[in-house]
């Protein structure tokens, strides 16, 4: 493995001591290879670099409180919003709003998977039956992940196959609307796109839609997030229980 640069180390340890405070105002007991914390076993102690990815937690839910700024952020907009979206005026104030909007989108729906996929394992890991092998084939498949906000959807009902309906009609609609829009993430951050022409030459959608838009999906994904946080946190907490015994 390369050494990582000074910038890349001093990055490393930040996100290090964010987790390691996360984990020691939730009252476990925590350690982290940073000065004044108690380090934890060597590398060479644990069977395999592979097993020791088996005690790393996927941060889908920090990743969803970072989507949910995100989501602070376009109803601080809204409230603001005191015109018409009318055409001719599509990029001075939906834009930016879009863009925020579908930002909040897709790490909302990346930390769903991302929830989704540590709770599988945790199951997984409690179960006496479970295999090594079983474990590490699990913790070795990375979800598939792009700013395509269709496909993002669709791995998502992967995810939640018993639950055909867990996003209303209305707000699949809207997701594909936005990502036939825009599935890059680059048509509501720039006005052209690489070859010269405007990105949206006309307006998507009057601005009582787009609030209308951001509340109806917002709801929804919310409330499935705050289902999955609620799920996994009693799993996570009695694997690390069990680890640090």
């Amino acid at each position: 493995m390369n050494k990582r640069t000074k910038t890349g180390q001093k990055k490393h340890d930040e996100s290090v001591l964010r987790s390691a405070k996360w984990y020691k105002k939730h009252g476990f007991t925590t350690k982290a290879d940073l000065p004044g914390w108690n380090k934890l076993k060597k590398i060479e102690e644990i069977k395999s670099k592979k097993e020791a990815n088996m005690f790393r937690v996927l941060p889908g839910d920090m990743l969803f409180s970072y989507a949910e700024a995100y989501l602070t952020a376009v109803n601080c907009l809204t409230s603001m919003e005191n015109r018409e979206y009318l055409k001719g005026d599509w990029n001075i104030f939906a834009m930016p709003l879009l863009f925020l909007f579908r930002h909040y989108l897709e790490l909302g729906l990346k930390a769903c998977i991302y929830m989704k996929k540590e709770i599988e394992i945790l199951k997984a890991r409690s179960r006496p039956d479970t295999s090594r092998e079983e474990l590490l084939r699990m913790m070795s498949e990375k979800p598939k992940l792009t700013h395509d906000l269709s496909k993002l959807l669709d791995n998502v009902k992967r995810c939640f196959f018993n639950r055909d309906c867990f996003f209303s009609e209305n707000v699949q609609v809207y997701l594909n609307r936005l990502s036939d829009y825009d599935k890059k993430s680059e048509a509501f951050r720039y006005p052209f796109d690489t070859t010269g022409n405007l990105s949206l030459p006309e307006p998507i959608m009057p601005i009582a839609e787009i609030k209308k838009m951001n509340e109806e999906t917002s709801r929804e994904l919310n409330s499935i997030a705050t289902q999955l946080i609620e799920d996994l946190d009693p799993l996570r907490k009695a694997f690390l229980n069990k680890i640090k015994r």
